[in-house]
């Protein structure tokens, strides 16, 4: 090439060089890089969003899925039967010793002449030996702590030691309503009275009987007697009402 070739192109030299140094191939490899690793980091936020609604998804099935209830039917039990009923205790014991009697006047005297006594009077009964209230042919009775006397065959008669009066309500004093109550009560050999066996057997108003009952069983008296030994016995105790 001759010397007048080189000097007549100066200009496309430094053109050349300006396109060469205008993208250097340095830069060129970093920016494809760059891009690279942009699409591997976006590849993998869509990768984490598809597995998270993915899951959300089990979870809400899980959540929708109905669980099978089973009914069991339970039969109706009948009820218990009533408890028995208590037995009433039995009566107390009454016994006939060997004693007398005694007569006594009736209180209502008949207008008309009663008609014959068929049972023939045991002239014996009469003796006044023994116990009031016994009979010719009764028991030598000596009995037990349960055994229970009528109020005629002891010797001695309880009497009240501890006496307590019966309530008597204003209102009823102020209806004027008066009389008399009697209760039937066993009293001890302690001179308790026996609470469950006090009755009324003869009645005046409901708060009276009551108020009566309640006094018996509140009070005390001295033991009967049987000879000298203490026992039970039967009574009767009135309680009379007075408004005035």
């Amino acid at each position: 090439m001759s010397d007048g070739a080189k000097a007549a192109n100066p200009q496309d030299r430094a053109m050349f060089s300006n396109l060469l140094a205008s993208k250097p191939p340095k830069e060129a490899g970093a920016a494809a890089a760059s891009t690279t690793a942009s699409l591997i980091f976006h590849s993998a936020l869509v990768a984490g969003a598809i597995a998270a609604t993915a899951a959300v998804g089990e979870v809400v099935k899980k959540e929708e899925k109905v669980e099978e209830v089973t009914f069991v039917k339970i039969e109706e039990q009948p009820p218990p039967p009533p408890p028995p009923p208590e037995k009433a205790p039995p009566p107390p014991e009454v016994v006939k010793p060997k004693g007398f009697q005694t007569v006594v006047a009736p209180e209502i005297i008949p207008v008309e002449i009663p008609p014959p006594d068929t049972m023939a009077t045991n002239e014996e009964d009469f003796s006044g030996e023994g116990v009031e209230g016994g009979v010719a042919e009764g028991e030598e009775v000596v009995g037990d702590e349960e055994t229970v006397f009528m109020q005629g065959q002891v010797s001695v008669i309880p009497k009240m030691t501890k006496i307590v009066k019966p309530q008597y309500p204003d209102f009823l004093k102020k209806m004027e309503i008066e009389g008399t109550v009697v209760i039937q009560a066993i009293i001890n050999t302690d001179g308790r009275v026996d609470a469950p066996s006090a009755k009324v057997i003869k009645k005046l108003h409901p708060q009276l009987d009551q108020a009566a009952l309640t006094a018996l069983t509140s009070s005390e008296f001295s033991p009967a007697l049987y000879g000298q030994r203490p026992v039970r016995v039967i009574m009767q105790i009135p309680y009379t009402f007075k408004f005035k």
